[in-house]
């Protein structure tokens, strides 16, 4: 099918959309075991949770500006062509690091890592909104969430075996066959994404032109804390939470264990989100998710010396996760069109990295002084503000 999104641009997309959220299933089993073991890595590496924060916060510098500055690259070139190489390139630096451990190496890999991922992140959810329509874009989105959080369920129990069977770095082995999977799938799929637009050349005006346009808009502004609220907790629950748990004594193998049993609950809610949000005020999502948050991780704090009783609270808030995570792209993609939407895309999805780095330098440096626990009270506090930013946005 065509979609004309402006004078002179045209996009053609096969109907192929549930095969590539199945391609983006496979390569999610390849992120939710990173994702599982990669503060448990840094902290091996570095031996001390306080700089596994600073340099989570740097990762996620990094993560900023190719948002920024590199997601523009795909006004020059293909989408598709964007997707194969950046996950391909994501795929292969993971792999390597079964094989280097070497600190040189491992900065030099993690962050083409990081390069890459944003890359594919991006991209992704261009080439899911092509194959959209308005209609049924809160449907994709849903389904697209669900399917990447069952990888996120699986991933991090595959790790925990892995981890009891064979040790931390074989897991770097199954990451690699999971993303290389996913992309020969894309393949074979003959997923593509044709634009049939002049090259566009990428320049500093232009980038400062889309963030200055972006911020005038009152409801993406806010959507913007919004999104960002959502990374802030997202870095909590696998950066921190890991840790969390070791330092409580439970053994390294219940982390992917209580990783992927977490997953099962954003699972279910975005299931049935995505077969409604086309219907449900987004607002009343937007309220719902933020409050359950904030309640859960301030519970967790309260009860932290009970620390199963505090792990069911931190399970329960990411409740609170699965009504704001499709809610947040489905909002964005219904306040712009087509072509506004590649131009935006990049400068809305720069609020994951400019939360989380602030989030992981403001934790790092609390864990300098305060215990791990003291992280889910000023969370939980932060969710607070943001309830009442979404009491403020429109339906």
């Amino acid at each position: 099918m065509y979609f004309n999104l402006h004078s002179g641009k045209k996009i053609f997309i096969q109907d192929k959309s549930f095969q590539f959220i199945f391609v983006v299933f496979l390569i999610s089993l390849g992120i939710g075991i990173f994702d599982a073991i990669f503060s448990i890595y840094l902290e091996n590496i570095l031996k001390d949770p306080s700089l596994v924060g600073f340099v989570s916060a740097i990762i996620t510098m990094i993560m900023f500006f190719t948002y920024l500055f590199l997601t523009q690259m795909y006004s020059k070139y293909p989408v598709t062509h964007v997707w194969l190489v950046s996950t391909l390139l994501m795929g292969f630096c993971l792999f390597l690091l079964y094989f280097f451990s070497q600190i040189v190496i491992f900065a030099i890999l993690i962050g083409l890592v990081v390069i890459s991922m944003t890359l594919h992140f991006n991209t992704t959810a261009i080439i899911l909104r092509h194959s959209s329509t308005l209609e049924n874009i809160g449907k994709i989105q849903g389904y697209y969430y669900t399917f990447r959080n069952i990888g996120w369920v699986i991933g991090p129990l595959i790790s925990s075996f892995i981890l009891y069977k064979f040790g931390l770095l074989n897991n770097f082995l199954a990451i690699g066959l999971f993303i290389f999977s996913g992309w020969l799938l894309f393949l074979y799929y003959q997923i593509k994404a044709y634009e049939e637009n002049k090259p566009q050349t990428i320049s500093l005006k232009s980038i400062r032109q889309n963030i200055v346009d972006y911020f005038r808009n009152k409801e993406l502004f806010k959507l913007y804390f919004l999104r960002g609220a959502l990374s802030l907790y997202w870095s909590v629950f696998y950066i921190f939470t890991p840790l969390y748990i070791l330092y409580n004594g439970l053994s390294i193998s219940f982390i992917g264990i209580f990783l992927g049993v977490a997953t099962i609950p954003v699972v279910v809610i975005e299931y049935f989100i995505a077969k409604k949000i086309d219907v449900i005020l987004k607002k009343e999502l937007f309220i719902t998710g933020s409050f359950l948050i904030s309640l859960f991780l301030i519970l967790a704090f309260v009860f932290s010396g009970y620390i199963y009783l505090s792990l069911i609270f931190i399970l329960l808030s990411i409740i609170g996760a699965g009504f704001l995570e499709p809610t947040c792209e489905t909002y964005f993609f219904n306040n712009v069109n087509q072509f506004i939407a590649d131009r935006y895309y990049g400068v809305y999805r720069t609020s994951d990295s400019l939360f989380s780095l602030t989030s992981r330098l403001f934790f790092g440096f609390i864990l300098l002084f305060l215990k791990i626990k003291f992280i889910y009270l000023f969370t939980g506090i932060f969710f607070i503000l943001i309830y009442f930013i979404s009491k403020n946005i429109k339906n």
